[in-house]
């Protein structure tokens, strides 16, 4: 039996957190958990709740996976033009 994750136990507090941050820095913000999954999310992110990123594969090499598997923070200010973000996102596929 697969265990729930400790983002998805408290999805409605991580919403808030994600509702705060956007209020706060005027952006769009996603939470995911460390199997990719999309706990919470505001704005385009807020419909796709529940979807994985990455294909859920933390060791593809793109943004989501080498932060959960690191465990560093990294900041995407142009995802489409950054060669380091998942590659769906230059070609407009990606939340």
């Amino acid at each position: 039996m697969r265990k729930n994750s400790k983002l998805k136990a408290i999805r409605q507090d991580a919403q808030r957190v994600a509702e705060a941050i956007s209020s706060s820095l005027e952006l769009e913000t996603e939470i995911v958990d460390e199997t990719l999954t999309i706990v919470a999310g505001t704005g385009r992110y807020r419909d796709v709740i529940g979807l994985k990123e990455e294909g859920g594969d933390p060791c593809a090499g793109y943004i989501h996976g080498r932060v959960v598997s690191g465990g560093t923070a990294e900041i995407v200010e142009n995802a489409p033009n950054d060669p380091k973000y998942d590659p769906s996102a230059h070609i407009g596929t990606t939340a």
